[in-house]
């Protein structure tokens, strides 16, 4: 059973070499097929999204109502929050998608003319990257011999990701990003708001706020703690990342509530 170049390539190691579909002989995977992907545009687009509308809700339905606001003015400014923040954070995702397919389409035609008006230094340019990740000069070499003998379209696809880190990805879409942070903007928005939709009673509602926040709070951070797929600690990964949100969230409420006591 002979090992094709690529398999030396995984074994290297570094950048994004470990995520390569990568085979030796009877088709025997490097690694178990759920640990080849990346985490997807749409799960950090709903983490964000997420976390952004509970923070920006904390922040609104708090400040308003540790001021001594009526109760209509909470629920008026979280609900003009929620939608608010939830349009914005779409539209901001979908726009910065866009651009950055267009930089990278822009650097994949630059890099598709390199391959064709000379391919020698692209070859010999790859082959320093390889061996720069640990491949020795002749597997480096028939990594390079390999990939010449591709279509065009794969050639560009190898070294946009190798060179440029660039992955070209079919699936990727701006708008399900965009739709997946505004629903989950939404989501995470509603947590704070939704006791005062509920009830009139201003200490309950508050009251209600705050442990639904913090149940929030352990659900992204669980997601989170998900995503990051850590089997060896799982419950020390989600101690850190609710941590980590509990502080963050808790200085952006601190902050908005002083400032809203001193100026309001």
């Amino acid at each position: 059973m002979v090992a094709s170049p690529f398999f030396a390539l995984a074994r290297a190691g570094g950048g994004g070499v470990g995520a390569m579909h990568v085979q030796v002989g009877e088709h025997t995977a490097l690694l178990p097929k759920n640990e080849h992907g990346h985490v997807e545009g749409s799960f950090k687009a709903a983490v964000f999204g997420f976390s952004d509308g509970l923070t920006t809700s904390i922040n609104l339905v708090l400040g308003v109502a540790l001021t001594r606001q009526t109760h209509s003015d909470v629920v008026l400014t979280g609900v003009a929050g929620l939608f608010a923040g939830a349009s914005s954070m779409a539209c901001g995702e979908w726009l910065s998608a866009k651009a950055e397919e267009d930089c990278h389409a822009a650097e994949l035609k630059r890099e598709a003319w390199h391959l064709q008006a000379i391919p020698r230094e692209e070859a010999a340019h790859m082959r320093g990257i390889l061996m720069a990740h640990g491949l020795s000069g002749a597997t480096a070499d028939a990594v390079n011999r390999d990939v010449a003998a591709l279509p065009l379209a794969r050639q560009v696809a190898f070294h946009g990701k190798f060179e440029l880190g660039i992955v070209v990805d079919d699936r990727a879409s701006a708008w399900r990003n965009a739709a997946a942070m505004w629903l989950a903007f939404c989501v995470g928005a509603i947590i704070p708001l939704a006791p005062w939709l509920l009830t009139a009673d201003f200490a309950t509602a508050t009251a209600g706020t705050v442990g639904g926040s913090a149940a929030g709070l352990v659900a992204v951070s669980a997601y989170q703690a998900r995503g990051a797929g850590s089997r060896a600690c799982g419950s020390c990964t989600l101690a850190r990342v609710l941590l980590r949100q509990a502080v963050v969230t808790s200085l952006a409420v601190g902050l908005t509530v002083l400032f809203d006591m001193l100026f309001v």
